[in-house]
């Protein structure tokens, strides 16, 4: 009996708690806004933890998504990121989903909850592609409503790893043999 009562409980508690979380879908545009990259985000936060998907299948032309799995954050201005204040974290499989091995590398994304409004709107979204132990690459940006291929948006850009691409990450993997 005991047993039961405490699987009765746990499906309750895992219920209560997804009935909290909130799902979110924010596209990626450069720093300016002047381009939309091809991917978007989807995850669903619960407060602290966070998990979706990189979408490449809708306008990148990838085969499968790139999972992703994050937690809540706070980036102090003093670090000179750009992204600053509350934020999700996430490890995000980007570049295996992109190339369909297994590359050894990482996209690392700190993404805010809201997307930015008005004439200025300020970061929402920085990259940071790893390998290694070593950073070879970022890219930062505005998060936007707008998602590729929905509503007749078209994707100015490739995949928002902008500069940091898989060369740049051999590169350092070449640097440090």
């Amino acid at each position: 009996m005991k047993l039961k009562s405490l699987l009765v409980i746990a499906v309750l508690a895992l219920g209560c708690s997804a009935a909290f979380a909130q799902s979110y879908t924010f596209g990626f545009e450069n720093y300016n806004g002047s381009e939309l990259y091809c991917n978007y985000e989807v995850f669903t936060y619960d407060g602290y933890l966070a998990a979706g998907v990189d979408n490449l299948t809708a306008a990148c032309g990838g085969v499968v998504d790139a999972p992703t799995v994050g937690a809540k954050t706070s980036v102090p201005k003093a670090e000179g990121l750009g992204q600053t204040g509350a934020a999700v974290a996430f490890a995000d499989d980007l570049y295996d989903s992109l190339y369909g091995f297994d590359t050894q590398e990482i996209w690392f994304v700190i993404s805010e909850l809201k997307a930015g409004t008005g004439k200025h709107p300020k970061q929402g979204w920085i990259g940071l592609a790893g390998y290694d132990g070593y950073i070879a690459g970022s890219n930062a940006g505005l998060l936007t409503l707008s998602i590729p291929g929905a509503n007749g948006k078209k994707a100015t850009a490739g995949p928002s790893i902008g500069k940091a691409s898989l060369a740049s990450v051999k590169a350092a993997r070449a640097s440090k043999k």
